[in-house]
């Protein structure tokens, strides 16, 4: 039995519509995608916010008098240094 104009526009039809429902699904799986990504994002960004503040170490004070080594791992203090004459003013 030969095809028909009419069996031929209904199979064009039907793989156009086929078509589109394909991209349709393509387009919701990937909005799907995108939005659990922005919802990740919203988490991670709300949990680093809500855990509180960050603890951070205190720095310690500044002394004139620190020891000052020789650097050779030996166990006796450097010589006396002579302040420079910014220190001497003060």
């Amino acid at each position: 039995m030969p095809e028909t104009q009419q069996d031929r526009t209904q199979h064009d039809v039907q793989v156009v519509r086929k078509h589109q429902e394909s991209n349709t699904m393509l387009a919701i799986i990937m909005a799907g995608i995108a939005a659990l990504f922005i919802v990740a994002i919203v988490v991670v960004f709300t949990y680093a916010t809500g855990t509180g503040t960050i603890e951070r170490a205190e720095t310690p004070p500044v002394t004139r008098t620190a020891p000052q080594t020789t650097g050779s791992g030996s166990n006796e203090p450097a010589k006396e240094v002579a302040p420079d004459k910014s220190q001497r003013q003060q």
